[in-house]
């Protein structure tokens, strides 16, 4: 025959499962939406070396302010392949104080689905450059995140953003502005590893569901055992 403890103990157990179902159904990433070079790998350069000019690298879209910049083949290993992007700010004075760089995925918003933005930024010289991340939708910002640079790679997400049946076939997009605030000379500023990121959010009837079966179990559990 079982005691109280032990089935208070298996009960506990059960609903604790049902618990780690629920919040594992929560938090699974149901897809990485498609963008562009957003580990900057493309164009291929020769380790070590480094491309510069007025242009963003493939896939990206200059729609504020002056760039100047390219892609860098580190000899540390960034976040996400060999090559990461990079910008001079202020090169000499030359006035490249800050610039936005945009990018349209082909994925259009679900309602009910949750999107966030995934990023990581570094600086090499002069830190004090910052950048502001932000979700759009239907070009609209829906989401944004400002976060400051530093001497090695940090990565960063914009704040969870659930679609509304309003937002629901719109375009999902994002921006990322980069201010050199202080107006450092040559102010360097490295971003890698960009994802579009969507995730399923649970019906509450779905959740309910489960915490319902949960306690369903544990209830036949305990009855069983006293019973026994």
């Amino acid at each position: 025959m079982k005691t109280n403890a032990s089935i208070t103990a298996l009960s506990v157990r059960y609903l604790v499962f049902a618990s780690a179902i629920l919040f594992t159904s929560a938090a699974i990433k149901a897809d990485v939406l498609p963008l562009v070079n957003g580990g900057f790998e493309s164009p291929a350069i020769a380790p070590g070396d480094y491309t510069q000019g007025p242009s963003l690298p493939d896939g990206w879209t200059l729609s504020q302010g002056n760039f100047w910049g390219g892609l860098q083949y580190p000899s540390w290993t960034p976040p996400e392949g060999q090559q990461t992007m990079w910008a001079r700010l202020n090169y000499y004075a030359s006035g490249y104080q800050s610039f936005t760089m945009f990018q349209n995925s082909t994925a259009t918003a679900v309602a009910g689905m949750s999107y966030d933005v995934g990023f990581a930024v570094a600086d090499t010289w002069a830190a004090g450059t910052t950048a502001t991340v932000r979700l759009l939708m239907g070009g609209a910002v829906v989401s944004e995140t400002t976060v400051g640079t530093t001497s090695g790679f940090a990565s960063y997400t914009t704040p969870d953003y659930v679609a509304s049946a309003n937002d629901a076939g719109n375009i999902v997009g994002l921006e990322i502005y980069v201010n050199n605030l202080g107006g450092l000379n040559d102010a360097n500023f490295l971003l890698d590893a960009v994802t579009l990121n969507a995730t399923v959010v649970p019906e509450p009837a779905a959740a309910t569901l489960i915490i319902a079966g949960g306690l369903l179990v544990a209830s036949r559990r305990l009855r069983h055992g006293r019973l026994a």
